[in-house]
């Protein structure tokens, strides 16, 4: 390849990378990194923090004027939904100034206090939907992490067991987690490893009693792998 052919191929390289690095995200493919704004729902973000998420998504992924607007108004449900068929915006600071000045900020501390008082994780409820909506709330009351942590702890009424004192969120949760398996765990054969079980049945041992190495007792196959695995465990909470 000649010198000019190269010099050709490097400027056909580069083009194609500037183009990469100035791409911009469609807005419908990042649209579920902002929350919906819904006034309705106790857990939706004033309109001054939901406008700041607006802000920080586009500025990573290099959404301009048009795109915080786009993404604004996909985002909009319930009451501000209504809201926007009936007010004329056509920029986004016409938009995020008409959305705060017509769903102004009322916090009602004591509300949201209550409300997280009572908030008691469901049966079903998955914990980390649990885990955020009690974040949520306390991001709109503005309360600092620890006062957040203890109505999470506080909701689950002790199903989790003993809880350490953890001094941020991220901590919390991912002590819970780690508590949830423990707690799920059963001494079923769900729950052993299954090269374990196929090597025991094999050999006759789930048939059998056996002989712990730990305390000399004979028990259930099992009922040994599960009391072992709990006792490990507990070590480490």
């Amino acid at each position: 390849m000649d010198d000019a052919a190269m010099k050709q191929l490097i400027a056909t390289l580069t083009g194609i990378a500037q183009g990469s690095a100035q791409r911009r995200f469609d807005v419908r493919d990042v649209k579920d990194l902002v929350v919906q704004f819904d006034p309705d729902i106790p857990t939706t973000p004033t309109a001054e923090q939901w406008v700041d998420s607006i802000v920080k998504a586009a500025a990573l992924y290099q959404g301009n004027d048009e795109w915080k607007l786009q993404c604004g108004i996909l985002n909009l449900n319930g009451a501000a939904k209504l809201w926007f068929t009936g007010v004329a915006v056509n920029t986004w600071d016409e938009f995020k100034t008409a959305l705060i000045r017509d769903f102004p900020t009322s916090v009602d501390a004591v509300g949201i206090h209550q409300a997280m008082i009572n908030r008691k994780k469901l049966p079903h409820e998955s914990l980390e939907t649990y885990f955020y909506s009690h974040v949520a709330l306390g991001r709109k009351g503005k309360l600092a992490d620890e006062a957040i942590i203890k109505y999470i702890v506080l909701g689950l009424e002790g199903r989790f067991g003993t809880i350490t004192q953890v001094s941020t969120l991220p901590e919390l949760l991912k002590q819970l987690k780690w508590l949830a398996e423990v707690r799920d765990l059963k001494p079923t054969e769900g729950h052993v490893r299954p090269s374990i079980l196929k090597s025991a049945k094999s050999s006759g041992a789930l048939s059998a009693n056996i002989k712990c190495y730990r305390c000399n007792g004979e028990e259930d196959f099992v009922k040994i792998v599960f009391r072992i695995s709990s006792e490990f465990s507990q070590e480490f909470l």
